[in-house]
């Protein structure tokens, strides 16, 4: 994300992801457009820097070997 942007949005999946007694999954909904995948490596990078980051992928529809699955399994 921009620097400055998003940050409620931010902050609420960072009290997700260190809270205790948490649901398992945080579900990040969107229309198409909306930064999904944005908000995604972005809290991707923060966990990553806070060295927490187990591990990360991301598809890609302009890339021809991360547009499909068949790399990642």
């Amino acid at each position: 994300c921009l620097a400055g942007t998003r940050e409620a949005l931010l902050e609420e999946i960072g009290h997700w992801a260190v809270a205790q007694n948490k649901e398992p999954v945080y579900l990040l909904t969107g229309h198409a457009g909306f930064g999904k995948s944005t908000v995604a490596r972005t809290v991707a990078e923060r966990a990553d820097a806070l060295h927490s980051l187990g591990a990360s992928f991301f598809f890609s529809r302009d890339d021809a070997d991360l547009k499909s699955s068949t790399r990642f399994f």
